[in-house]
């Protein structure tokens, strides 16, 4: 009777220590996610934050041309197109003004190329610059800036992933349908 036991026993074992291996080998993960958790990946609509500034993408678009102040149009070099992107940033932080400045913000597309912006819209002024490096956005009267940014991209990368960087915040992927 004993054998048979220890034979069961055994049994049992090896087939709990096979069970744990292959899911292991699997990659399965057997820490349970709790019902209504909030997702950490970060995308279109997905607020991102490191503890000062929290950063979401609304809307996204591409454009093949881009209104300046007056009746002037722009229109990106050949082979390329205006994406634009509607952001929202807010300042988690009270003792820091609400002021970025256009220089720490970047788009990567997915070859690793990195755009910088190229102008952005304010209510009916559209602006393009010639240099980023006194650009700066600020907002007295609250802890939120919405910006409309619009970066000039390879047209042939619309339909695929870029990600949009702010600082040192995890980088916000997103993708603009291909028309």
């Amino acid at each position: 009777m004993r054998k048979h036991s220890f034979i069961k026993y055994t049994f049992v074992l090896a087939l709990i220590a096979s069970t744990l291996a292959c899911s292991r080998m699997s990659g399965a993960s057997t820490t349970a996610t709790p019902e209504g958790a909030a997702s950490s990946v970060a995308g279109l609509g997905v607020p991102v934050t490191n503890g000062k500034w929290e950063v979401t993408i609304t809307k996204v678009r591409d454009e093949l041309e881009w209104p300046s102040s007056g009746s002037t149009h722009y229109t990106p070099k050949s082979g390329s197109i205006f994406l634009v992107v509607d952001v929202t940033v807010r300042n988690l932080d009270s003792t820091q003004a609400t002021t970025i400045s256009a220089n720490t913000i970047t788009l990567v597309d997915v070859t690793g190329e990195s755009y910088e912006i190229f102008g952005n819209s304010v209510g009916e002024t559209s602006i393009i610059y010639s240099s980023l490096d006194t650009v700066k956005y600020s907002n007295d009267q609250s802890d939120t800036l919405k910006l409309v940014l619009v970066f000039s991209v390879k047209k042939a990368n619309i339909g695929q992933e870029f990600k949009f960087q702010f600082l040192d915040l995890q980088a916000i992927p997103f993708t603009v349908p291909s028309k």
